[in-house]
């Protein structure tokens, strides 16, 4: 079931790459494919089915491997998905956006009746013996592996995201000193956050620092 729901994606993102592969594109022009026209063909599936490691390993291959022109990697990947303000180029991370768009179900959890609550509070019941507001509140005491594969995904997103109850009792993103309140969460926030609790300084900073001082790495 996985193939057949991801080889077609799959298959997408690498004929869009490949039809702009001669085009003399900058590293920025690079990206800028990558994120609107390449990955875009995948976010909706990702958002309702669960995407195994191998898919995302085989995106990753393929984006990066446009990216550079087949050629080895320049910049580690962990920093090219940052911002260029961050000294980043600006590529999409896969696995955050993957995280930042199923952690947008808890948002639909707290605002939703719908069918597919049931589901979700019979799946936390039937691990953990707790509804899903008691899972969400202090996650990292549920292990999210005994889960079936999409709810496990999305359990670790919210993980990842420092999900948490506040003092008003509002389900938060609270790794940061701002934490993101659920029942506001977007997609991009969420994203953001994620890169902002990955930092990621380019080895040549550091390399070049004694030599050259504090360089502004962006414009570099």
């Amino acid at each position: 079931m996985d193939v057949v729901n991801w080889e077609p994606r799959i298959s997408a993102v690498e004929n869009c790459l490949s039809s702009w592969r001669s085009r003399s594109l900058s590293l920025q022009g690079k990206a800028l494919v990558i994120n609107a026209l390449a990955l875009s063909r995948i976010w909706y599936i990702a958002s309702l089915v669960f995407m195994p490691s191998w898919v995302l390993s085989k995106l990753e291959s393929i984006v990066f491997n446009f990216f550079w022109s087949g050629k080895h990697d320049l910049v580690a990947r962990k920093v090219v998905v940052h911002p260029r303000h961050s000294g980043g180029l600006g590529v999409v991370c896969t696995k955050f956006k993957v995280y930042a768009l199923l952690v947008q179900w808890i948002r639909r959890f707290l605002s939703s009746s719908g069918a597919w609550v049931s589901l979700l509070t019979f799946w936390f019941f039937d691990r953990f013996g707790v509804g899903p507001y008691d899972v969400l509140s202090d996650p990292v005491r549920f292990s999210p592996g005994v889960l079936s594969p999409f709810y496990c995904s999305l359990l670790q997103a919210w993980q990842a995201l420092g999900g948490s109850r506040s003092q008003n009792a509002q389900l938060v993103g609270s790794l940061t000193n701002s934490p993101l309140i659920a029942s506001s969460f977007s997609c991009k926030s969420c994203y953001e956050l994620l890169l902002c609790l990955k930092p990621c300084q380019p080895h040549c900073v550091t390399k070049f620092l004694p030599s050259f001082g504090h360089l502004d790495w962006p414009v570099i």
